[in-house]
């Protein structure tokens, strides 16, 4: 409980210890530079103790995806250029393409609930937006 009144001279003598500072967790070395990027990304946007030894491999996994999936985007964005240009021949190599989008997307979903990335988790507060900014390399950076 805290002490109403002024704060004697003995208690102000003693120093505070300093708190420790939580590393965030950092990429696995198997990672392309495109999937680090995705982990930086996320990592950075959630509190340093929010990832366990648990959830590392889960993160890792959606990394992968998340870049899969752009990577199967960008072959739909020119398979279209093609149909149009080559007509229904291509057809089903686009359905598959769309499969495999959809594979993607849904175990992206599915990673991203399991470690509560999602908008629909309840854990953010009012506070949230300063934890974020808060953070211990990005305060020389500021202002």
């Amino acid at each position: 409980m805290k002490q109403s009144g002024r704060r004697s001279a003995a208690a102000l003598a003693v120093v505070p210890q300093a708190l420790e500072v939580m590393e965030r967790p950092r990429p696995p070395s198997d990672l392309g530079e495109e999937e680090t990027a995705v982990w930086r990304a996320i990592v950075v946007q959630e509190a340093a103790d929010w990832f366990t030894a648990a959830t590392l491999p889960l993160l890792a996994q959606y990394c992968r995806h998340t870049v899969h999936a752009r990577r199967v985007a960008l072959l739909l964005e020119t398979m279209v250029d093609r149909l149009q240009a080559e007509g229904m021949r291509l057809v089903l190599e686009y359905d598959v393409l769309l499969k495999i989008q959809d594979r993607e997307s849904k175990a992206m979903m599915l990673l991203a609930r399991s470690m509560r990335l999602t908008q629909q988790t309840s854990r953010h507060d009012k506070s949230r937006k300063t934890q974020v900014l808060n953070t211990p390399w990005s305060r020389g950076q500021q202002g």
